[in-house]
C-alpha cells in the first residue's frame, strides 16, 4: 500500500498507527503498520473495505503526527487497492538531548529484547574492553556463537550474511567487519529472516537455486547498526607484526561514510593467518592451515544510496594472490568382495594462485503515488591464474604395513637396497612429478525488472548472460619404486562456454479480511553451450621426455606426431531448458489464537535438450537426449506468538518437501576409455538415467520468554536419492589398477536431527550456555570388487555420525571466560569390514582479564584427543596454549601486543573419512609455534558538534 520513512534518514518505521478518515474527520478504519522492512519490499500494506477519498492520520510516539489525502479505487474480482505512496515523518525534538558535563549515570540496560521475529540486541549493554572490535562484541550476546572462519551462529541458525546499517558490507564477508568494526561504534545488532527481495531475482518467479518458489524463501541475517553519530566521518586501523620463524603479518581499513554513502579500503599481507583470524577469546580460528602460506589481498567497497531510495549503487573490487605449500600423508583400506587392500601415500604441493575481480549493482526503484518500477542489474568480472608443482609416493600391499613413524614404509620402499619386507605383498607403487598451470576468465550479468500494474499486479522480467575462457596445462613423470613403468606425459587443455536465460513472470495478489494469496505463473528459458578440447602426448622414449614445463607449449606443433588419440578428446555441448512454472502463496490468520499460517506452493516442468558432439579416438558420435523433470517444491509455516501460564510463547513450525533430479554428466553417456591417469582407467556408460534427489524436512522454533529468553530449537532432514551416479570400481590385484564404471544405483538415503538448546543465566545475564546435538544417519550403496571376481557386487554401508557441542561463555566487568566441548563419534557397519568407531573429542578453555598498568591478556588451552583409527599414528592427544598480551595508548589510538601461538608446539591435523568403497585417514601440516610482536593503530574522525 505504501512506504512509511523517517524524512530525514529514510529509514522504514515501523508500528505506526494509520488511521483512515473521512472528509469530516470521522474514522472509518485504523491499521498498525508491522515491521515488514526487511521481509516484504519495504512496504507496509493492508486492505480497506470501501472505495473512495480519505484523509490518511500518521501517528508514532516521537513523531510528529502527519496526514495525506489518497483515492482509493475499487478493482473487479478483488478488493479496494491503491497506494499512498512514501509518507515522511519528522522526529520530534528531544527536551533530554543536551550534553550534562562532568556527570556519570550507571543504569542496569536491557542487553535483549524480541519484536516479532526479530531478536535486538542493545550493544550498550555489554561491557567491552579498550580497543575491542565487533568480534568481541558479537561473542558477548546471548546466543551468539563465533565458529571456525568468522562464521556467525545465533540460537543453532548459521548467519548467512552480515549487514552493515541494512546493506551488505564487503558482500557479506563476515571477517572483514568482525576485524575491522570498532565496538564502540556500535548502537544495535539485530537478527531476523530475510526474504529475497523478488525486484532483484533474476529469475523472479522461477525454481533457481535451492527450492526458491513464489513467496520466497529465507535466510537469517545479522545487521549491525551503528550509532547516529558515526553516520558521517571516517575510520581507519592497520597494524604490523614480526616474529619467530620469519612469521610476519600487517593489515589495514579505512572507511569513509555519510548518511547515504560509504567507501571501504582493506589491505592484508601475512604468512601466518592466511584467511583466518582470531576470535575475541584468542581462540585460533583454523588450525587446518597450511604452516607455508603466504596470503596478500586488497579490496574496494563501495555504496551510494540516493536520499530519497529511488537509486543505489554498489560495487566491490577485489585482488589476491596467495602461495601454498603442503605436506600430506594419507592411511587407506580399500573394502574389497574378497579381501581388503592398504595403501599409503605422502604428497608435497607447492601451489600459487592470484585473482582479480569487480562485482557491481545498480538498482534503481521508483514507488511515488501508483507508478512503481524497479530494475537491477548486477556486472561481474574475474580472472584467475594458478601454477603449481607437486611430489607424491604411493604404494599399496595385501596387509597392512606396521609402521614406527608415519611414511616409514615409503621411506624404506622407494630407498636404493630397500629390504624385502616392504616388497612382500606389495601390489603396486608409484612416484610421481608433475607441474600445472592455468587461467580463467569470466564476465557475467545478471538483469531484472518489474513493473507493478493497475491493481494488484507485478510483471518481472529478466535475463542472465555469461561467458568463459579457460586453459590449462599439465605435465607428469612417473614410475615405479625400482624405476620401471616410466612414463611422461603432457596435456594442452582449452574451453570455451556461454550460458544465457531470461525469464518473464507474473504475479497477481488478492487480499481479503484475513486472507492473502499470490498466483504467480512465469516462465524461464535457458542455453548452455561449452567447447572443450584436450590434447594428449606420450613423451616417454623420446627425444622430448624431460623437456622443461615452460618450452612445451612453445613446441606444442612438434609434438604433435606423438599425441595420444585415445587420451585427447574434443566436444561440443548444447543444452537447451525450458521451464514453465506456477507458484502459489497462501497467507491467513488468526488474531484471536495469535496464530497466522503461510503456504508457498511451486510447481516448475523443466524440460531439458541436450545435443553433445564428441571425438576420441575411434569415437565420433553425436548424442541428442531429451529430458522432462517434474520438480514441485512445498513450504508450510505456522507461525504462533502466545502467552502460557508464567511465560510467552514464540514458536515457528515449518516443513518443506523439494524434489530436484540431476542429468548424467554428458561424457559419461559415450563408450570411452581412458587410461591417461597411472593405475587409473575411466570408461563410460551409455546406458546412464537421471537421478532424482528427495528431500524433506520438519524445523520447529521455539522462545519461551520470561526474565530470559529460552531458545529451544529442532529439525529432522530426510534425503532420499533414486538413480544415484556411482562409480562402480574393479581392482586388479596384480597390476593394481582401478577401473571406474558410472552405474546408476538406488537404496541411498540419508536421516538427519538436530537439536539446540540455549539461554543465559545470572543475576545480570553474565553466564550465556549453549548445547547442540546432531545425529546423521546415511545409508550407502556402491560397487567395489576384485577384476578377478565372477560377478560384480553391491555393497552397502550404515554410517551414523554423532556431534555434541556444548559451550559456556561469562562476561562481567571486562573479564571473560570460556569453556567448551565438541564431540564426534562415528560409527559405520558394513558386511565388508569390522565395526569401525572413531572418536574425536575436543576441550577449550578460553578468558580473557585486565591486568596491572592497563595491559590485558587473552589465553587459551586447547585439548585435542583421537581414538578407534586403524593407524596408531592418528590416535593422539594433543594440547595447544596460545596467549595474547596487549596495552593501548593515547586513548586506544596506538596498541602494542605480543602474541603466542602453539606455545608447545603441538598443532596437528587429522581427518577421517569412509564411504561403501574405502576408509581414509588424513595428516596435513598445519602451522605451528611461533611469537610474534605487534603494533596496532586506531584513528576516527567524527563531524563537529
Amino acid at each position: 500500500m505504501g512506504q512509511i520513512v523517517d524524512d530525514f534518514t529514510y529509514d522504514p518505521i515501523d508500528s505506526v498507527t494509520v488511521r483512515f478518515l473521512r472528509t469530516d474527520s470521522t474514522e472509518v478504519e485504523r491499521f498498525v503498520s508491522k515491521d515488514e522492512t526487511k521481509r516484504n519490499n519495504r512496504s507496509f500494506g493492508e486492505s480497506i473495505s470501501a472505495p473512495g477519498k480519505y484523509i490518511l492520520h500518521f501517528s508514532k510516539r516521537g513523531y510528529e503526527d502527519t496526514y495525506k489525502t489518497v483515492n482509493f479505487r475499487y478493482q473487479k474480482y478483488r478488493i479496494t487497492g491503491g497506494t499512498f505512496g512514501r509518507v515522511l515523518m519528522k522526529k520530534k525534538p528531544s527536551l533530554t538531548e543536551r550534553r550534562l558535563d562532568e556527570a556519570v549515570v550507571t543504569a542496569t540496560r536491557i542487553k535483549m529484547v524480541m519484536k516479532g521475529d526479530t531478536i535486538q540486541y542493545n550493544a550498550d549493554a555489554f561491557q567491552l574492553r579498550e580497543g575491542s572490535m565487533l568480534d568481541q562484541l558479537i561473542a558477548m550476546l546471548p546466543g551468539a556463537e563465533l565458529r571456525e572462519g568468522g562464521v556467525i551462529y545465533v540460537n543453532g541458525k548459521r548467519i548467512s550474511n552480515l549487514l552493515v546499517n541494512g546493506e551488505d558490507f564487503f558482500r557479506g564477508n563476515p571477517r572483514i567487519a568482525l576485524e575491522n568494526l570498532p565496538g564502540y561504534m556500535v548502537e544495535n545488532i539485530k537478527v531476523y529472516d530475510l526474504k529475497p527481495d523478488l525486484n532483484k531475482m533474476v529469475d523472479k518467479n522461477i525454481n533457481v537455486r535451492d527450492g526458491m518458489w513464489a513467496g520466497g524463501s529465507q535466510t537469517t541475517v545479522m545487521d549491525v547498526n551503528l550509532k547516529k553519530k558515526y553516520s558521517i566521518g571516517w575510520i581507519a586501523n592497520g597494524s604490523a607484526g614480526y616474529g619467530t620463524g620469519k612469521h610476519y603479518a600487517a593489515k589495514g581499513f579505512a572507511l569513509r561514510f555519510t548518511p547515504h554513502s560509504r567507501l571501504a579500503f582493506m589491505g592484508y599481507s601475512n604468512n601466518v593467518y592466511g584467511n583466518s583470524y582470531y576470535d575475541a577469546n584468542g581462540n585460533w580460528q583454523s588450525p587446518g592451515g597450511s604452516d607455508n602460506q603466504t596470503t596478500h589481498e586488497l579490496s574496494s567497497d563501495l555504496l551510494v544510496n540516493d536520499k530519497n531510495k529511488r537509486y543505489k549503487i554498489k560495487n566491490l573490487a577485489s585482488f589476491k594472490w596467495k602461495e601454498q605449500k603442503n605436506d600430506e600423508y594419507q592411511h587407506t583400506t580399500n573394502y574389497l568382495d574378497t579381501k581388503d587392500i592398504n595403501g599409503i601415500s605422502r604428497s608435497h604441493t607447492e601451489h600459487r594462485d592470484w585473482y582479480i575481480r569487480d562485482m557491481g549493482e545498480f538498482d534503481y526503484q521508483m514507488n511515488e503515488n501508483e507508478k512503481n518500477y524497479s530494475i537491477n542489474l548486477k556486472p561481474e568480472i574475474w580472472y584467475n591464474n594458478y601454477r603449481g608443482t607437486s611430489f607424491s609416493r604411493r604404494a599399496e600391499w595385501e596387509q597392512r604395513m606396521t609402521e614406527r613413524y608415519m611414511g616409514e614404509a615409503l621411506d624404506s620402499l622407494f630407498a636404493e637396497g630397500s629390504g624385502d619386507i616392504y616388497r612382500q605383498n606389495l601390489i603396486s607403487s608409484l612416484r610421481q612429478t608433475q607441474q600445472n598451470d592455468g587461467h580463467l576468465f569470466y564476465t557475467k550479468g545478471d538483469l531484472g525488472t518489474s513493473w507493478g500494474l493497475n491493481g494488484n499486479g507485478t510483471l518481472y522480467v529478466g535475463g542472465a548472460g555469461y561467458y568463459s575462457l579457460s586453459a590449462n596445462r599439465n605435465l607428469f613423470e612417473s614410475a615405479a619404486y625400482d624405476l620401471t613403468s616410466k612414463q611422461n606425459r603432457y596435456s594442452d587443455n582449452d574451453a570455451h562456454s556461454y550460458d544465457l536465460s531470461g525469464n518473464v513472470g507474473y504475479n497477481i495478489s488478492y487480499h481479503f479480511k484475513k486472507i492473502s494469496l499470490d498466483i504467480s505463473p512465469g516462465y524461464s528459458y535457458r542455453q548452455q553451450y561449452q567447447s572443450s578440447n584436450k590434447d594428449y602426448y606420450r613423451l616417454e622414449d623420446t627425444e622430448y621426455a624431460g623437456e622443461p614445463f615452460d618450452r612445451l607449449a612453445s613446441i606444442k606443433d612438434v609434438l604433435t606426431q606423438y599425441i595420444d588419440l585415445t587420451n585427447s578428446a574434443y566436444a561440443d555441448e548444447w543444452k537447451r531448458t525450458h521451464k514453465p512454472e506456477l507458484g502459489l502463496y497462501m497467507y491467513w490468520w488468526n488474531d484471536k489464537h495469535r496464530r497466522s499460517n503461510t503456504v508457498n506452493l511451486s510447481l516448475p516442468v523443466r524440460m531439458e535438450q541436450l545435443s553433445y558432439d564428441y571425438q576420441r579416438g575411434r569415437i565420433d558420435t553425436r548424442l541428442h537426449r531429451n529430458y522432462y523433470y517434474f520438480e514441485p517444491n512445498v513450504r508450510y509455516r505456522i507461525d504462533h506468538n502466545g502467552k502460557k501460564h508464567t511465560y510467552n510463547l514464540e514458536r515457528h513450525t515449518t516443513l518443506t518437501y523439494n524434489l530436484s533430479h540431476a542429468s548424467p554428466y554428458s561424457e559419461y553417456l559415450t563408450d570411452y576409455r581412458d587410461d591417461a591417469t597411472p593405475l587409473v582407467v575411466r570408461t563410460g556408460n551409455p546406458g546412464l538415467k537421471a537421478s532424482a534427489h528427495h528431500r524433506a524436512e520438519l524445523s520447529v522454533e521455539n522462545r519461551y520468554i520470561t526474565k530470559r529468553v529460552y531458545t529451544f530449537n529442532w529439525n529432522v532432514t530426510y534425503d532420499q536419492w533414486n538413480n544415484l551416479v556411482a562409480q562402480s570400481m574393479l581392482y586388479d590385484l596384480k597390476t593394481g589398477v582401478r577401473t571406474y564404471r558410472p552405474e546408476n544405483i538406488n537404496g541411498n538415503r540419508a536421516l538427519t536431527a538436530q537439536a539446540y538448546f540455549g539461554s543465559t543465566m545470572g543475576k545480570h545475564n553474565q553466564w550465556n550456555y549453549q548445547l547442540t546435538t546432531n545425529v546423521n544417519y546415511r545409508h550407502s550403496e556402491d560397487y567395489a570388487n576384485l577384476a578377478q571376481s565372477a560377478s560384480s557386487q553391491r555393497v552397502g554401508t550404515d554410517r551414523v555420525l554423532t556431534k555434541q557441542r556444548f559451550n559456556v561463555y561469562y562476561s562481567r566487568n571486562y573479564y571473560s571466560l570460556s569453556g567448551e566441548v565438541n564431540g564426534e563419534w562415528i560409527h559405520a557397519i558394513s558386511s565388508r569390514f569390522a565395526n569401525q568407531n572413531v572418536f574425536n573429542i575436543n576441550y577449550r578453555v578460553s578468558g580473557g582479564m585486565p591486568l596491572p598498568w592497563k595491559l590485558q591478556v587473552n589465553t587459551s588451552l586447547l585439548l585435542t584427543t583421537r581414538y578407534g583409527y586403524d593407524d596408531d599414528n592418528f590416535n593422539t592427544a594433543q594440547l595447544i596454549w596460545s596467549a595474547r598480551l596487549k596495552r593501548f595508548f593515547l586513548n586506544g589510538r596506538l596498541g602494542v601486543e605480543v602474541e603466542a601461538f602453539d606455545l608447545l608446539n603441538q598443532m596437528s591435523s587429522r581427518s577421517y573419512s569412509l564411504n561403501a568403497q574405502m576408509q581414509t585417514e588424513s595428516y596435513r601440516n598445519v602451522l605451528r609455534r611461533y611469537v610474534m610482536f605487534n603494533i596496532s593503530f586506531r584513528l576516527n574522525k567524527e563531524p563537529k558538534k
